[in-house]
């Protein structure tokens, strides 16, 4: 089988948690953004952050306290949820339901090979994060709308939501391994959930951006290693 058909098997087979997923933050989203524009939440920005602050010390924090938490900062905690369920979601779709439904020997057992599944799997997986992406993009670009939004989100506002949907793409990994993993449950089956668990603590602790990026790609490099050494190596039913 070629990898366009695997790819176009996996992602279809994604598609439905992918538009779950971006229905919900694109609809709760738009919700969060139209209450934060409400007259009594500008009235309380405008009181907080505008020009008529007496000190100017204090006009500079805060006006930088806006630019870290923006009018668009409550999307982008949605879009860190929604980007935990889908990766979390991806990763029992495409290997936990093998198991239960006992098709992992009939997907093997085709014309491609195992690294090529993979491959496939991973890349669909992938692309399904795009459109949270866009989305993110799209509420970014409503937030410069000067005559809803006095202070526009920064590019750091954006970047941060970028690494949301990298973390989501960590919990899918880490969820992808625990699947395969052939230890019991009530041992060391979901350790690299609690592995991926205990990277977003870490992140949270020490938020910084240049941190953030560091610890995605070490827990990408991490659990792609391993779960390409299970994939290739396991015995499956």
């Amino acid at each position: 089988m070629r990898f366009q058909a695997l790819l176009y098997k996996e992602t279809k087979e994604c598609l439905p948690w992918l538009l779950l997923a971006s229905l919900f933050l694109l609809a709760f989203g738009f919700i969060l953004l139209s209450i934060s524009v409400q007259p009594n939440s500008m009235r309380y920005h405008y009181s907080n952050f505008s020009a008529n602050i007496s000190s100017p010390i204090e006009q500079e924090v805060s006006i930088h306290q806006l630019f870290r938490a923006p009018f668009i900062a409550p999307a982008r905690v949605l879009l860190f949820l929604t980007s935990i369920a889908l990766g979390f979601a991806l990763g029992v779709r495409q290997y936990w339901v093998g198991f239960f439904t006992k098709t992992w020997g009939f997907m093997l057992h085709r014309s491609a090979d195992r690294g090529t599944i993979l491959t496939a799997k991973l890349t669909a997986a992938a692309i399904s994060f795009l459109p949270l992406i866009a989305i993110w993009y799209l509420f970014y670009i409503y937030g410069h709308n000067k005559e809803l939004f006095p202070v526009p989100p920064s590019t750091r506002t954006f970047i941060i939501g970028l690494l949301f949907v990298g973390l989501g793409y960590i919990v899918y990994l880490a969820t992808a391994l625990a699947g395969l993993a052939t230890e019991k449950w009530y041992t060391t089956k979901m350790i690299s959930l609690a592995f991926a668990t205990w990277m977003l603590f870490t992140l949270m602790m020490r938020w910084r951006l240049t941190w953030g990026w560091t610890t995605i790609i070490i827990a990408s490099v991490i659990l792609l290693t391993q779960i390409t050494d299970v994939f290739l190596t396991r015995e499956f039913e």
